[in-house]
């Protein structure tokens, strides 16, 4: 799916639905990759850190998933999102990790021979607009700490909105849809996904219940 048809693809949806989204160059994404691989050690596997959709849909060939808990950064829906799940005319809500508090997912292995192949899909995934920013990071994991990579909101990106108030936040994420879908699945399939996990946020959990009662009195 994430091929070089699904990049030029994403590219014209992106500036058909909003001519002035940011959408990194091919160039400037592989600079991001490259230089964070950089660092990595030769010959040894690669973990990376799920927190949002990258749990149950990675994308790439993994060998091994782990509960992980990554210290210094929260959930966030402060990106605002207006393609694929939104519209510009109806945007929806994007999660990012934030600084501050704690967050749980889990953290997928990439074989050390897979790693190129692997990681130009994970990029393709999620580095084509200007929403995140590639990092490693430290997380704990019952087997113990593990060094992995993460991506986390860039702030500079014309993306980030802060942290909306409830009442906008509730309604733009019970609103909006785009040709992925709706903003709405995207959080209910989290809750689900956390929970089968045993990892349940409350937080999100009080906010998806708030977005189905708005949905039920728009219906």
């Amino acid at each position: 799916m994430f091929g070089e048809e699904f990049v030029d693809f994403m590219r014209e949806v992106s500036q058909a639905e909003d001519s002035d989204f940011e959408f990194r160059s091919d160039k400037a994404r592989e600079a991001d990759r490259a230089a964070l691989l950089e660092d990595h050690p030769e010959g040894e596997d690669l973990w990376f850190f799920g927190y949002g959709s990258l749990i149950w849909n990675p994308a790439v060939l993994i060998e091994e998933t782990r509960a992980a808990t990554l210290e210094g950064y929260h959930r966030s829906f402060c990106l605002s999102l207006v393609i694929g799940r939104g519209t510009p005319q109806m945007p929806g809500y994007m999660l990012a990790l934030e600084e501050g508090g704690t967050c749980r997912g889990v953290i997928h292995r990439i074989q050390s021979e897979k790693i190129d192949s692997e990681t130009c899909i994970l990029w393709r995934r999620e580095m084509l607009g200007t929403g995140y920013r590639s990092i490693w990071t430290q997380v704990e994991t019952p087997q113990g700490a593990q060094r992995a990579l993460a991506f986390i909101v860039n702030q500079d990106s014309p993306r980030y909105v802060g942290q909306p108030d409830d009442a906008t936040l509730i309604a733009g994420i019970a609103r909006a849809q785009g040709p992925m879908g709706k903003n709405a699945d995207y959080v209910f399939n989290l809750c689900e996904h956390l929970a089968a996990h045993d990892m349940p946020d409350t937080q999100l959990e009080t906010l998806a219940a708030k977005v189905r009662e708005y949905m039920d009195k728009m219906a």
